[in-house]
């Protein structure tokens, strides 16, 4: 079913060729997962078969393996998707004084004069509608037309995509579809814990299991974490469902306009990778969620884009979310803006090596200010904080991260550091815009674990 479905997907290659001008000019629709790690997914080599429309997809188009967020968090990685911007540039998600903790500051808005991807878009004659189930991502909208934010199911976000796909259109549309599934609670489900499950009867997962961060109130850790892993694997494959609708939509809107795929997340989630790790966490958490470390659980991201002017390819070179914004403009005909700190992927998905990038990472949401770099050999990460020491993996030869080199090679960390600094060097700063919650945005915060304590 699924290669059937991609058969008439890969037709978007060839639609442009026979529809007029205004008809070629293809939709772009944005898929971020909140909180997907890219080790559990079936697309990127996870035994367990939770995104068999993710990987059929990534068949046909292309899949990055090697790409990176800049942020442990949704609001500067999700800024820097829609602007093309570290966060450094964009201002958007800072909290002050460290150690931060957002129970007690609001995160900041986009610097002023920041251009989004949808303004951008919008200057082509786009209409741009977003659906996003994470209240935080509100002030990251205020450009597009029709801007629905609720915490709902991710079956809304994929009808609410899946509708404007299919309705007609005289212009192109960006649509931005933001799942929530594999955020704290993480309730998936029967019958997707049972399409994951390697028993044959559904194993309903205990509520608390799903609902709860705080590790150090189950003893039996493994168990801990085997069971909150079951229930992750079960809300991948909802939105992998979700996923195949929107893919459905495009296809079978192909006939009046081609349409642009693009699959990600913001960041990752750590389930008790680095729990033996000493670090600062305000929530009195040790080894949970997100926002708090910089490990590759947090930092690597899937990345694949499918449909029109996209040829099969699977690329390993190291990317970025920031590179997600020039390669959409670069895909539909427009030239990357120069004040971008992204650049395009296009050139590497027909086949040409990328040059060598590090990738900067940093903005912390709870505890000590952290950067970390990674690039071909090494993933490097420093705290503010003497008690916090520095640590450097080998990512060929320690891929889980598990031994820390930094001792064992000083000059290394040195040439990385000044590596960061040359980074941050090319990029402009900027302070991001004070701004408040909306009404009944702290509760809904609260029900996804963001604030309230655990």
């Amino acid at each position: 079913m699924f290669f059937r479905l991609l058969t008439s997907f890969a037709a978007l290659l060839l639609v442009g060729a026979c529809t007029p001008a205004a008809s070629r000019t293809p939709n772009v629709v944005l898929v971020v997962i909140d909180t997907l790690r890219v080790d559990r997914l079936s697309a990127y080599g996870c035994t367990i078969p939770t995104s068999p429309n993710l990987e059929a997809l990534a068949n046909e188009g292309a899949i990055f393996t090697d790409a990176w967020s800049p942020a442990p968090w949704t609001v500067p990685s999700v800024a820097s998707i829609l602007t093309g911007l570290h966060p450094i540039s964009h201002g958007a998600g800072k909290l002050g004084k460290s150690p931060t903790h957002l129970d007690t500051t609001t995160p900041t808005g986009l610097a002023a004069g920041v251009q989004t991807l949808a303004e951008r878009l919008q200057a082509l004659g786009y209409q741009c509608d977003a659906f996003v189930t994470n209240p935080y991502v509100r002030d990251l909208l205020s450009s597009f037309r029709e801007r629905v934010i609720r915490v709902e199911d991710g079956s809304d976000v994929a009808d609410f995509t899946t509708s404007r796909l299919r309705s007609h259109s005289d212009v192109p549309r960006f649509l931005y579809a933001h799942f929530m599934e594999c955020h704290d609670p993480i309730l998936a489900p029967d019958e997707d814990l049972m399409a994951v499950s390697r028993e044959h009867e559904p194993r309903r997962i205990p509520e608390f299991w799903a609902r709860t961060l705080d590790s150090s109130a189950f003893p039996d850790r493994e168990r801990f974490r085997r069971e909150r892993l079951h229930a992750y694997d079960g809300s991948i494959h909802y939105v992998d469902r979700q996923i195949g609708k929107i893919a459905r939509a495009a296809a079978e809107s192909a006939n009046r306009r081609p349409t642009i795929l693009v699959i990600t997340s913001d960041h990752g989630e750590e389930i008790l990778d680095h729990a033996d790790v000493p670090r600062f966490d305000p929530r009195g958490l040790q080894g949970i969620g997100h926002g708090h470390t910089l490990f590759a659980e947090l930092l690597r991201v899937p990345l694949v884009l499918v449909g029109a002017g996209i040829p099969a390819s699977r690329i390993s070179d190291p990317v970025s979310l920031v590179d997600i914004a020039p390669t959409i403009l670069d895909l539909v005909g427009r030239p990357v803006p120069q004040e971008m700190d992204g650049r395009s992927l296009l050139p590497a998905i027909r086949g040409q090596r990328l040059e060598p990038r590090g990738q900067l990472g940093g903005s912390i949401a709870y505890g000590y200010a952290k950067g970390s770099w990674t690039d071909l050999r090494w993933h490097f990460i420093e705290s503010e904080s003497d008690a916090e020491p520095a640590m450097l993996f080998d990512r060929s030869a320690d891929p889980t991260q598990r031994t820390n080199l930094a001792r064992e090679f000083p000059g290394i960390v040195e040439a990385i550091r000044a590596d960061m600094q040359r980074a941050k060097n090319t990029m402009t700063v900027r302070e991001g815009r004070i701004v408040e919650l909306g009404i009944g945005d702290a509760e809904r915060l609260q029900s996804i674990g963001y604030i309230g304590g655990r």
